[in-house]
Protein backbone atom coordinates (compact mmCIF):
# COMPACT_ATOMS: atom_id res chain seq x y z
CA UNK A 1 0.00 0.00 0.00
CA UNK A 2 1.44 3.40 -1.01
CA UNK A 3 1.57 6.16 1.59
CA UNK A 4 2.15 9.88 1.13
CA UNK A 5 3.30 12.42 3.72
CA UNK A 6 4.21 16.06 3.17
CA UNK A 7 6.72 17.78 5.43
CA UNK A 8 6.63 21.58 5.35
CA UNK A 9 9.20 24.16 6.53
CA UNK A 10 8.86 27.97 6.52
CA UNK A 11 11.18 30.47 4.91
CA UNK A 12 13.06 33.01 7.04
CA UNK A 13 13.85 36.70 7.34
CA UNK A 14 16.63 37.65 9.77
CA UNK A 15 15.50 41.08 10.96
CA UNK A 16 18.43 41.76 13.30
CA UNK A 17 21.57 39.76 13.97
CA UNK A 18 23.23 39.83 10.57
CA UNK A 19 26.88 38.74 11.03
CA UNK A 20 26.56 39.13 14.82
CA UNK A 21 24.63 35.85 15.16
CA UNK A 22 27.67 34.01 13.78
CA UNK A 23 29.28 34.42 17.21
CA UNK A 24 28.03 32.42 20.15
CA UNK A 25 26.11 34.54 22.64
CA UNK A 26 24.86 37.11 20.13
CA UNK A 27 21.15 36.96 19.37
CA UNK A 28 19.30 37.11 16.08
CA UNK A 29 15.61 37.93 15.61
CA UNK A 30 14.23 35.76 12.81
CA UNK A 31 10.73 35.85 11.32
CA UNK A 32 9.25 32.79 9.61
CA UNK A 33 7.36 33.34 6.36
CA UNK A 34 4.37 31.61 4.82
CA UNK A 35 6.48 30.77 1.75
CA UNK A 36 7.45 27.16 2.49
CA UNK A 37 9.51 24.25 1.21
CA UNK A 38 7.52 21.02 1.05
CA UNK A 39 8.71 17.46 0.60
CA UNK A 40 6.16 14.87 -0.45
CA UNK A 41 7.20 11.42 0.68
CA UNK A 42 5.87 8.28 -0.95
CA UNK A 43 6.98 4.78 -0.17
CA UNK A 44 5.87 1.59 -1.82
CA UNK A 45 6.48 -2.08 -1.27
CA UNK A 46 9.25 -3.19 -3.60
CA UNK A 47 8.40 -6.67 -4.84
CA UNK A 48 11.78 -6.96 -6.54
CA UNK A 49 13.40 -7.13 -3.12
CA UNK A 50 15.69 -4.14 -3.74
CA UNK A 51 14.99 -1.84 -0.78
CA UNK A 52 18.26 0.08 -0.93
CA UNK A 53 17.20 2.89 -3.27
CA UNK A 54 16.00 6.45 -2.83
CA UNK A 55 14.87 8.90 -5.52
CA UNK A 56 14.55 12.64 -4.80
CA UNK A 57 13.01 14.87 -7.45
CA UNK A 58 13.17 18.68 -7.42
CA UNK A 59 10.16 20.28 -9.08
CA UNK A 60 11.88 23.67 -9.07
CA UNK A 61 15.06 22.51 -10.82
CA UNK A 62 13.44 19.59 -12.66
CA UNK A 63 16.19 17.23 -11.58
CA UNK A 64 16.16 13.71 -10.15
CA UNK A 65 18.78 12.83 -7.53
CA UNK A 66 19.10 9.06 -7.20
CA UNK A 67 20.90 7.28 -4.36
CA UNK A 68 21.69 3.78 -3.23
CA UNK A 69 22.61 2.78 0.32
CA UNK A 70 23.98 -0.35 1.95
CA UNK A 71 22.81 -2.06 5.19
CA UNK A 72 25.15 0.17 7.22
CA UNK A 73 23.56 3.33 5.83
CA UNK A 74 26.46 4.33 3.57
CA UNK A 75 25.00 6.39 0.71
CA UNK A 76 26.23 6.68 -2.85
CA UNK A 77 24.86 8.68 -5.75
CA UNK A 78 23.69 6.67 -8.73
CA UNK A 79 26.08 7.23 -11.68
CA UNK A 80 25.05 10.08 -14.02
CA UNK A 81 22.63 11.44 -11.41
CA UNK A 82 22.73 15.25 -10.96
CA UNK A 83 24.40 16.51 -7.78
CA UNK A 84 22.90 18.85 -5.19
CA UNK A 85 25.13 19.19 -2.14
CA UNK A 86 22.29 19.98 0.29
CA UNK A 87 20.23 17.01 -0.90
CA UNK A 88 23.24 14.68 -0.78
CA UNK A 89 24.22 15.66 2.77
CA UNK A 90 20.59 15.47 3.94
CA UNK A 91 20.34 11.88 2.71
CA UNK A 92 23.72 10.83 4.11
CA UNK A 93 23.27 12.44 7.52
CA UNK A 94 19.70 11.15 7.90
CA UNK A 95 20.56 7.54 7.12
CA UNK A 96 23.64 7.65 9.34
CA UNK A 97 21.47 9.06 12.13
CA UNK A 98 18.98 6.20 11.78
CA UNK A 99 21.79 3.63 12.04
CA UNK A 100 23.43 5.24 15.07
CA UNK A 101 20.10 5.87 16.78
CA UNK A 102 19.06 2.24 16.51
CA UNK A 103 22.48 1.07 17.66
CA UNK A 104 22.40 3.34 20.71
CA UNK A 105 18.81 2.53 21.62
CA UNK A 106 19.33 -1.21 21.24
CA UNK A 107 22.70 -1.10 23.04
CA UNK A 108 24.08 -3.25 20.25
CA UNK A 109 26.90 -1.16 18.85
CA UNK A 110 28.48 -2.39 15.65
CA UNK A 111 26.23 -5.44 15.36
CA UNK A 112 22.80 -4.21 14.31
CA UNK A 113 22.31 -3.69 10.57
CA UNK A 114 18.90 -2.00 10.65
CA UNK A 115 18.28 -1.63 6.92
CA UNK A 116 18.47 -5.41 6.46
CA UNK A 117 15.51 -5.77 8.83
CA UNK A 118 13.23 -3.22 7.17
CA UNK A 119 10.43 -4.16 4.76
CA UNK A 120 11.49 -3.87 1.13
CA UNK A 121 10.50 -0.37 0.11
CA UNK A 122 11.24 2.17 -2.57
CA UNK A 123 11.43 5.68 -1.14
CA UNK A 124 10.52 8.61 -3.41
CA UNK A 125 10.66 12.24 -2.28
CA UNK A 126 9.49 15.27 -4.26
CA UNK A 127 10.89 18.68 -3.27
CA UNK A 128 8.62 21.62 -4.01
CA UNK A 129 9.72 25.09 -2.88
CA UNK A 130 7.09 27.81 -2.98
CA UNK A 131 7.54 29.85 -6.20
CA UNK A 132 7.92 32.93 -4.01
CA UNK A 133 11.40 31.72 -3.01
CA UNK A 134 12.42 32.94 -6.46
CA UNK A 135 11.87 36.02 -8.55
CA UNK A 136 11.40 35.56 -12.27
CA UNK A 137 13.19 38.20 -14.32
CA UNK A 138 14.62 38.71 -17.79
CA UNK A 139 18.00 37.19 -18.50
CA UNK A 140 20.81 38.88 -20.38
CA UNK A 141 19.84 36.95 -23.49
CA UNK A 142 16.23 38.18 -23.15
CA UNK A 143 15.29 34.75 -21.92
CA UNK A 144 13.61 34.01 -18.63
CA UNK A 145 15.58 33.21 -15.49
CA UNK A 146 14.86 33.06 -11.78
CA UNK A 147 16.93 34.34 -8.87
CA UNK A 148 16.64 33.36 -5.22
CA UNK A 149 15.36 36.16 -3.01
CA UNK A 150 17.07 34.90 0.16
CA UNK A 151 14.34 33.09 2.11
CA UNK A 152 16.59 30.16 3.05
CA UNK A 153 15.65 27.55 0.48
CA UNK A 154 18.73 25.43 1.23
CA UNK A 155 17.86 25.24 4.94
CA UNK A 156 14.24 24.44 4.09
CA UNK A 157 15.25 21.73 1.63
CA UNK A 158 17.72 20.14 4.06
CA UNK A 159 15.28 20.20 6.98
CA UNK A 160 12.25 18.92 5.08
CA UNK A 161 14.25 16.04 3.56
CA UNK A 162 15.67 15.08 6.96
CA UNK A 163 12.17 15.13 8.47
CA UNK A 164 10.78 13.00 5.63
CA UNK A 165 13.53 10.38 5.81
CA UNK A 166 13.37 10.07 9.60
CA UNK A 167 9.60 9.65 9.40
CA UNK A 168 10.01 6.92 6.82
CA UNK A 169 12.40 4.81 8.85
CA UNK A 170 10.96 5.58 12.27
CA UNK A 171 7.60 4.13 11.26
CA UNK A 172 9.09 0.63 11.30
CA UNK A 173 10.23 0.87 14.93
CA UNK A 174 8.43 0.05 18.20
CA UNK A 175 6.45 3.04 19.37
CA UNK A 176 8.07 2.99 22.82
CA UNK A 177 11.44 3.50 21.13
CA UNK A 178 10.20 6.61 19.38
CA UNK A 179 8.51 8.20 22.37
CA UNK A 180 5.35 8.29 20.24
CA UNK A 181 1.95 6.68 20.55
CA UNK A 182 0.04 4.87 17.83
CA UNK A 183 -3.02 2.74 17.21
CA UNK A 184 -2.86 -0.96 16.43
CA UNK A 185 -0.07 -3.51 16.72
CA UNK A 186 3.36 -3.88 15.13
CA UNK A 187 1.84 -5.16 11.89
CA UNK A 188 -0.50 -2.23 11.37
CA UNK A 189 0.60 1.01 13.00
CA UNK A 190 -1.15 4.31 12.43
CA UNK A 191 0.30 7.61 13.59
CA UNK A 192 -1.56 10.90 13.68
CA UNK A 193 -0.07 14.35 13.12
CA UNK A 194 -0.33 15.69 16.72
CA UNK A 195 1.42 12.60 18.09
CA UNK A 196 4.33 12.49 15.67
CA UNK A 197 4.72 16.27 15.91
CA UNK A 198 6.31 16.10 19.36
CA UNK A 199 9.04 18.32 20.79
CA UNK A 200 11.39 15.35 21.17
CA UNK A 201 11.04 14.41 17.52
CA UNK A 202 11.53 18.03 16.43
CA UNK A 203 14.69 18.14 18.51
CA UNK A 204 16.15 15.20 16.61
CA UNK A 205 15.18 16.69 13.25
CA UNK A 206 16.76 19.98 14.30
CA UNK A 207 20.08 18.41 15.29
CA UNK A 208 20.40 16.29 12.14
CA UNK A 209 19.36 19.23 9.95
CA UNK A 210 21.93 21.51 11.61
CA UNK A 211 24.63 18.91 10.94
CA UNK A 212 23.45 18.55 7.34
CA UNK A 213 23.39 22.26 6.58
CA UNK A 214 26.65 22.94 8.41
CA UNK A 215 28.53 20.35 6.34
CA UNK A 216 26.93 21.41 3.06
CA UNK A 217 27.74 25.10 3.68
CA UNK A 218 31.34 24.39 4.59
CA UNK A 219 30.79 25.13 8.31
CA UNK A 220 30.15 28.83 7.68
CA UNK A 221 26.61 29.60 8.90
CA UNK A 222 25.19 30.13 12.39
CA UNK A 223 22.21 27.78 12.03
CA UNK A 224 19.48 30.39 12.57
CA UNK A 225 17.83 29.49 9.24
CA UNK A 226 17.62 25.79 10.13
CA UNK A 227 16.28 26.62 13.59
CA UNK A 228 13.60 28.81 11.99
CA UNK A 229 12.72 25.99 9.56
CA UNK A 230 12.08 23.68 12.54
CA UNK A 231 10.69 26.00 15.23
CA UNK A 232 9.42 29.13 13.44
CA UNK A 233 9.88 32.79 14.42
CA UNK A 234 11.97 33.64 17.45
CA UNK A 235 15.17 34.90 19.03
CA UNK A 236 18.10 32.57 18.37
CA UNK A 237 21.65 32.22 19.66
CA UNK A 238 23.87 29.68 18.02
CA UNK A 239 25.40 26.46 19.30
CA UNK A 240 29.15 26.22 19.87
CA UNK A 241 31.02 26.75 16.57
CA UNK A 242 33.25 23.79 17.48
CA UNK A 243 30.33 21.34 17.73
CA UNK A 244 30.61 20.04 14.16
CA UNK A 245 34.31 20.84 13.68
CA UNK A 246 36.06 17.91 12.00
CA UNK A 247 32.81 16.13 11.10
CA UNK A 248 32.45 14.98 7.49
CA UNK A 249 32.24 12.04 5.13
CA UNK A 250 35.34 10.54 3.51
CA UNK A 251 35.90 10.30 -0.24
CA UNK A 252 34.20 6.90 -0.33
CA UNK A 253 31.15 8.44 1.44
CA UNK A 254 31.70 6.74 4.79
CA UNK A 255 31.40 8.96 7.90
CA UNK A 256 34.60 9.82 9.71
CA UNK A 257 35.08 9.07 13.41
CA UNK A 258 34.24 12.62 14.58
CA UNK A 259 30.91 12.60 12.76
CA UNK A 260 29.88 9.24 14.21
CA UNK A 261 31.06 10.24 17.69
CA UNK A 262 29.11 13.53 17.53
CA UNK A 263 25.90 11.73 16.63
CA UNK A 264 26.46 9.11 19.33
CA UNK A 265 27.23 11.73 21.99
CA UNK A 266 24.06 13.65 21.21
CA UNK A 267 22.03 10.44 21.29
CA UNK A 268 23.44 9.46 24.67
CA UNK A 269 22.68 12.89 26.14
CA UNK A 270 19.09 12.72 24.89
CA UNK A 271 18.32 9.03 25.33
CA UNK A 272 15.96 9.57 28.24
CA UNK A 273 13.90 11.94 26.08
CA UNK A 274 13.84 9.47 23.19
CA UNK A 275 12.65 6.64 25.44
CA UNK A 276 10.25 8.80 27.45
CA UNK A 277 6.50 8.29 27.09
CA UNK A 278 6.16 12.01 27.81
CA UNK A 279 8.15 13.97 25.21
CA UNK A 280 7.79 17.20 27.21
CA UNK A 281 9.25 15.62 30.36
CA UNK A 282 12.12 14.11 28.41
CA UNK A 283 12.77 17.32 26.54
CA UNK A 284 13.58 19.20 29.73
CA UNK A 285 16.60 16.94 30.07
CA UNK A 286 18.00 17.38 26.56
CA UNK A 287 17.39 20.96 25.44
CA UNK A 288 19.85 23.66 26.37
CA UNK A 289 22.47 21.18 27.54
CA UNK A 290 26.20 21.74 27.30
CA UNK A 291 26.53 19.61 24.16
CA UNK A 292 23.96 21.15 21.79
CA UNK A 293 23.92 24.56 23.41
CA UNK A 294 21.81 26.77 21.17
CA UNK A 295 18.99 28.86 22.65
CA UNK A 296 15.66 29.74 21.08
CA UNK A 297 12.85 31.95 22.34
CA UNK A 298 9.72 31.49 20.17
CA UNK A 299 7.85 34.59 19.06
CA UNK A 300 4.91 33.27 17.07
CA UNK A 301 1.21 32.65 17.59
CA UNK A 302 1.44 28.97 18.46
CA UNK A 303 5.11 28.44 19.30
CA UNK A 304 6.07 26.92 22.63
CA UNK A 305 9.35 27.53 24.40
CA UNK A 306 11.07 24.19 23.91
CA UNK A 307 13.78 25.20 26.35
CA UNK A 308 11.16 25.90 29.05
CA UNK A 309 8.16 23.72 28.17
CA UNK A 310 6.00 25.14 30.99
CA UNK A 311 6.01 28.67 29.57
CA UNK A 312 2.76 29.85 27.95
CA UNK A 313 2.47 30.42 24.19
CA UNK A 314 3.69 33.80 22.98
CA UNK A 315 1.26 36.18 21.29
CA UNK A 316 2.11 37.73 17.92
CA UNK A 317 2.90 41.45 17.73
CA UNK A 318 -0.25 43.51 17.34
CA UNK A 319 -0.71 45.16 13.95
CA UNK A 320 2.63 44.19 12.44
CA UNK A 321 2.72 43.17 8.79
CA UNK A 322 5.57 41.98 6.58
CA UNK A 323 6.42 43.04 3.04
CA UNK A 324 9.38 41.81 0.99
CA UNK A 325 10.88 43.66 -1.97
CA UNK A 326 12.99 41.62 -4.38
CA UNK A 327 15.68 42.92 -6.71
CA UNK A 328 16.89 41.23 -9.88
CA UNK A 329 20.01 39.83 -8.19
CA UNK A 330 20.87 37.37 -5.44
CA UNK A 331 23.79 37.18 -3.03
CA UNK A 332 26.22 34.46 -1.94
CA UNK A 333 25.94 34.32 1.84
CA UNK A 334 29.13 32.27 2.16
CA UNK A 335 31.17 34.87 0.26
CA UNK A 336 29.76 37.76 2.30
CA UNK A 337 30.43 36.00 5.60
CA UNK A 338 34.00 35.15 4.61
CA UNK A 339 34.72 38.80 3.74
CA UNK A 340 33.19 39.99 7.02
CA UNK A 341 35.25 37.50 9.04
CA UNK A 342 38.45 38.72 7.38
CA UNK A 343 37.65 42.35 8.25
CA UNK A 344 36.20 41.83 11.73
CA UNK A 345 39.37 42.71 13.63
CA UNK A 346 39.27 46.23 12.16
CA UNK A 347 35.65 46.94 13.15
CA UNK A 348 36.31 47.46 16.89
CA UNK A 349 33.78 49.82 18.55
CA UNK A 350 31.52 49.81 15.48
CA UNK A 351 30.79 46.12 15.94
CA UNK A 352 30.11 46.56 19.66
CA UNK A 353 27.67 49.37 18.86
CA UNK A 354 25.86 47.03 16.47
CA UNK A 355 25.55 44.35 19.16
CA UNK A 356 24.06 46.81 21.66
CA UNK A 357 21.57 48.12 19.09
CA UNK A 358 20.54 44.56 18.18
CA UNK A 359 19.84 43.74 21.82
CA UNK A 360 17.83 46.93 22.27
CA UNK A 361 15.70 46.19 19.22
CA UNK A 362 14.98 42.63 20.41
CA UNK A 363 13.97 44.00 23.82
CA UNK A 364 11.55 46.41 22.14
CA UNK A 365 10.13 43.57 20.05
CA UNK A 366 9.48 41.55 23.20
CA UNK A 367 7.54 44.51 24.58
CA UNK A 368 5.46 44.67 21.41
CA UNK A 369 4.52 41.03 21.95
CA UNK A 370 2.91 41.83 25.27
CA UNK A 371 0.01 43.63 23.59
CA UNK A 372 -0.17 46.69 25.82
CA UNK A 373 -2.56 49.66 25.47
CA UNK A 374 -3.16 51.44 22.16
CA UNK A 375 -0.75 54.26 23.08
CA UNK A 376 2.04 51.95 24.23
CA UNK A 377 2.52 50.10 20.91
CA UNK A 378 2.83 53.41 19.05
CA UNK A 379 5.63 54.50 21.37
CA UNK A 380 7.37 51.15 21.04
CA UNK A 381 7.09 51.24 17.26
CA UNK A 382 8.69 54.69 17.23
CA UNK A 383 11.55 53.39 19.39
CA UNK A 384 11.95 50.37 17.11
CA UNK A 385 12.07 52.70 14.09
CA UNK A 386 14.80 54.83 15.68
CA UNK A 387 16.94 51.91 16.85
CA UNK A 388 16.69 50.10 13.54
CA UNK A 389 17.93 53.16 11.66
CA UNK A 390 21.04 52.94 13.85
CA UNK A 391 21.40 49.24 13.01
CA UNK A 392 21.19 50.05 9.30
CA UNK A 393 23.87 52.72 9.59
CA UNK A 394 26.22 50.38 11.47
CA UNK A 395 25.75 47.58 8.93
CA UNK A 396 26.25 49.97 6.02
CA UNK A 397 29.54 51.17 7.48
CA UNK A 398 30.65 47.61 8.26
CA UNK A 399 30.01 46.72 4.64
CA UNK A 400 32.08 49.67 3.44
CA UNK A 401 35.01 48.66 5.66
CA UNK A 402 34.79 44.98 4.68
CA UNK A 403 34.33 45.79 1.00
CA UNK A 404 31.00 43.97 0.72
CA UNK A 405 27.55 45.35 -0.26
CA UNK A 406 25.78 44.72 3.05
CA UNK A 407 23.37 47.48 2.03
CA UNK A 408 23.92 48.33 -1.66
CA UNK A 409 23.51 51.99 -2.60
CA UNK A 410 20.46 51.22 -4.74
CA UNK A 411 18.84 49.50 -1.76
CA UNK A 412 19.72 52.44 0.50
CA UNK A 413 17.76 54.82 -1.72
CA UNK A 414 14.72 52.54 -1.70
CA UNK A 415 14.87 51.93 2.06
CA UNK A 416 15.24 55.63 2.89
CA UNK A 417 12.11 56.41 0.89
CA UNK A 418 10.20 53.58 2.57
CA UNK A 419 11.26 54.63 6.07
CA UNK A 420 9.75 58.07 5.46
CA UNK A 421 6.26 56.57 5.05
CA UNK A 422 4.13 57.00 8.15
CA UNK A 423 3.39 53.61 9.72
CA UNK A 424 6.64 51.91 8.69
CA UNK A 425 8.25 50.35 11.77
CA UNK A 426 11.51 49.37 10.09
CA UNK A 427 12.94 48.39 6.72
CA UNK A 428 16.28 46.86 5.82
CA UNK A 429 18.40 44.23 4.13
CA UNK A 430 18.00 40.99 6.12
CA UNK A 431 20.72 38.68 7.34
CA UNK A 432 24.04 39.18 5.61
CA UNK A 433 22.47 41.79 3.33
CA UNK A 434 23.49 42.16 -0.28
CA UNK A 435 20.96 41.89 -3.06
CA UNK A 436 18.54 39.50 -1.36
CA UNK A 437 14.98 40.73 -0.89
CA UNK A 438 14.60 43.70 1.46
CA UNK A 439 12.04 43.44 4.25
CA UNK A 440 9.58 46.03 5.54
CA UNK A 441 7.59 45.80 8.80
CA UNK A 442 4.55 48.09 8.95
CA UNK A 443 1.69 48.69 11.38
CA UNK A 444 -1.28 48.14 9.05
CA UNK A 445 -2.34 46.46 5.86
CA UNK A 446 -3.07 49.90 4.36
CA UNK A 447 0.54 50.99 4.92
CA UNK A 448 1.73 47.72 3.40
CA UNK A 449 -0.27 48.45 0.25
CA UNK A 450 0.93 52.08 0.19
CA UNK A 451 4.59 51.03 0.34
CA UNK A 452 4.04 48.37 -2.31
CA UNK A 453 2.41 50.85 -4.68
CA UNK A 454 5.14 53.45 -4.09
CA UNK A 455 7.94 50.98 -4.87
CA UNK A 456 6.18 49.75 -8.00
CA UNK A 457 5.49 53.24 -9.36
CA UNK A 458 8.97 54.57 -8.54
CA UNK A 459 11.22 51.66 -9.48
CA UNK A 460 9.28 49.60 -12.00
CA UNK A 461 10.71 46.11 -12.51
CA UNK A 462 13.99 46.86 -10.70
CA UNK A 463 12.36 46.17 -7.32
CA UNK A 464 9.34 43.92 -7.01
CA UNK A 465 7.05 43.83 -3.93
CA UNK A 466 6.35 40.20 -2.98
CA UNK A 467 3.13 38.97 -1.37
CA UNK A 468 4.83 37.08 1.46
CA UNK A 469 3.45 37.13 5.00
CA UNK A 470 4.61 36.23 8.49
CA UNK A 471 3.92 32.57 9.22
CA UNK A 472 1.59 31.69 12.09
CA UNK A 473 2.56 28.03 12.38
CA UNK A 474 5.02 26.44 14.75
CA UNK A 475 7.82 25.97 12.21
CA UNK A 476 7.98 22.46 10.75
CA UNK A 477 4.70 20.63 10.38
CA UNK A 478 3.22 17.75 8.43
CA UNK A 479 0.46 18.58 5.99
CA UNK A 480 -0.75 14.98 6.06
CA UNK A 481 0.35 11.95 7.99
CA UNK A 482 -1.39 8.59 7.86
CA UNK A 483 0.89 5.56 7.95
CA UNK A 484 -0.33 2.02 7.56
CA UNK A 485 2.07 -0.91 7.58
Amino acid sequence: MATIITTSCPGKVLVVGGYAVLEKGNCGLVIATDARVRCSLKWEIDHSGDSKRMNIYSKNYREMYAFSFDPNGTVRSIPDSPHNIFVAYAVRCSLLWVVRRLNICHENHGELRPFEKLPSRILNIIIDADPRYYRACDGEDNGSKSVKIGLGSSAGIATSIVAAILLHFYSTEPLSLLGLHGVGDRKEVQFTSPEIDSEAFRNEIHFVSQMTHNLAQGKVGSGFDVCCAVFGSGVYTRYSPDLFLGCDFTEDFTPNFKLVDTFDTFLRTTREAVMSHSPRDGLRKCMGNEFFDFTFEPLTTSARDICSPDSPPAAPPHNVYLLLIASTKSTSTVGMVSAFSAAKSSLKDLYESLLHANEEFVAIWRELLKGASNERPQLLQHRAHTVFRLIRSYLKEIGNIAGIPVEPDASTRVLNAIEAVDGVICAGCPGSGGHDAMFVLVDSQDVREEVSAMVTSTHGDAFLPMEINMDNHDGLFFDFFDVTR
